[in-house]
């Protein structure tokens, strides 16, 4: 196994949903179109303002692994399916492991 450090266009997006139900069945809709090459969910506890109100609840957090090239293609199927009129969108570029980023392009759709 290769220990050599990449940096490729490689991304890293997070969301949130209100229940496992609706983050297992989001996660599962990208993955099936082959714009994520993998999904983790982790409850979390949120606390945020919406609509000048102060709230809180708890909320499945989903760390999704993508590449730059389908980015958008990934934002416009969260913002289709999401359950949130206005989901969290937070992205981030990342460099990983050679072997981790050869599976993470072959998984997806490559444009």
């Amino acid at each position: 196994m290769s220990d050599q450090i990449v940096s490729h266009k490689l991304v890293l997006v997070m969301t949130t949903e209100s229940s496992w139900d609706k983050a297992n069945g989001l996660a599962k809709a990208l993955l099936v179109r082959k714009l994520v090459a993998c999904v983790s969910l982790h409850e979390v506890n949120s606390h945020y303002w919406w609509k000048g109100e102060l709230e809180e609840g708890k909320e499945v957090q989903l760390l999704l692994k993508t590449t730059n090239d389908l980015l958008e293609d990934v934002r416009k199927a969260v913002n289709e399916l999401h359950s949130y009129e206005n989901p969290e969108w937070i992205y981030w570029s990342v460099s990983c492991g050679e072997d981790y980023q050869s599976w993470l392009l072959n998984t997806v759709s490559i444009k």
